[in-house]
């Protein structure tokens, strides 16, 4: 329900913005109800048409089927989905000013199965020393600026210094001029992609081909895991990047705790796009001889 009603805001606001809250409006003993509200500022509906909006292949005006496409099915099935979860739904609007579509549901209330510990702060103490003593160094790999500073962000809470490249070929040149304990993947780059660039990490010498490396990427479809992974590497995110995700995989490929998401640490260093220096032609082409050395060693066509 919730993707449909947030796909419908998207579809309907040409400017403005579209939020979603969720708020609890009754708590009992065994259950909860919740109400879902997605907010836009699109083109809204005029108040004798919204009675039409949850009827199968009814929309407010078909001139509205013409221009943006759909039958108002979907509604119909969102009216249905929240009578079964004990709820409904409706839609609040004003011609011009936009939309407020809305649906409760009742859930049960779960109770916890975990029994309190003695060691609970022994061992919250603990995860923090881990955090102190282990200072990770990252290298990102992703190409576009507003993605960089996203990233950037959200690396806050971890204690950890990060670098930024625009391309898996100054990916492939970082690792090997400098010690790092992660790398994030972006898989679609220039001059050269995420995977080639993985393969080429792992085709160096000595530790480095093993650094750990997560893929980051808007392929979601069923096998892309395990295409990335079988290119070597580690892990996957999908984009847009959840914080939560992306930091458990860190935690996951390396050997820190998980830390306080509401703390910033203050040793995280952002580097600003001016700071990313490309390759030189010619360390270009150094890189692309070591490679193809490496390659030949590896293919057994080099003594």
């Amino acid at each position: 329900m919730i993707n449909n009603l947030v796909g419908n805001a998207i579809k309907f606001t040409h400017e403005g913005q579209v939020s979603l809250r969720v708020t609890e409006t009754i708590r009992e003993d065994a259950s909860v109800c919740l109400r879902f509200e997605v907010q836009d500022s699109g083109i809204g509906i005029d108040e004798g048409q919204i009675e039409k909006l949850f009827s199968p292949f009814s929309q407010a005006d078909s001139s509205t089927t013409r221009k943006y496409g759909g039958t108002g099915l979907g509604l119909t099935i969102c009216k249905s989905l929240a009578g079964l979860l004990g709820g409904e739904i409706g839609v609040e609007s004003t011609p011009g000013n936009g939309s407020t579509f809305w649906f409760t549901v009742v859930a049960e209330r779960g109770e916890s199965k975990l029994e309190p510990k003695a060691t609970t702060t022994e061992i919250h103490e603990a995860d923090k020393e881990m955090i102190a003593e282990r200072h990770l160094r990252i290298l990102v790999a992703e190409d576009n600026s507003i993605n960089q500073k996203v990233i950037s962000s959200m690396l806050a809470p971890v204690d950890c210094q990060f670098d930024i490249v625009p391309d898996g070929l100054e990916a492939v040149a970082a690792v090997t001029r400098s010690h790092y304990d992660l790398v994030l993947m972006d898989i679609q780059m220039p001059k050269m992609d995420g995977m080639e660039a993985t393969k080429r990490i792992r085709s160096l010498p000595n530790k480095i081909s093993e650094i750990p490396i997560i893929a980051m990427t808007a392929n979601a479809m069923q096998g892309d895991r395990e295409t990335y992974l079988g290119v070597g590497m580690n892990d996957y995110v999908s984009k847009p990047i959840d914080q939560r995700e992306l930091i458990n995989a860190i935690v996951r490929q390396s050997d820190i705790a998980m830390p306080d998401m509401g703390v910033v640490s203050r040793s995280s260093t952002i580097v600003a796009d001016a700071e990313v220096k490309p390759l030189s032609a010619e360390a270009e082409d150094k890189l692309n001889d070591l490679m193809g050395d490496i390659d030949g060693l590896l293919d057994g066509t080099n003594d």
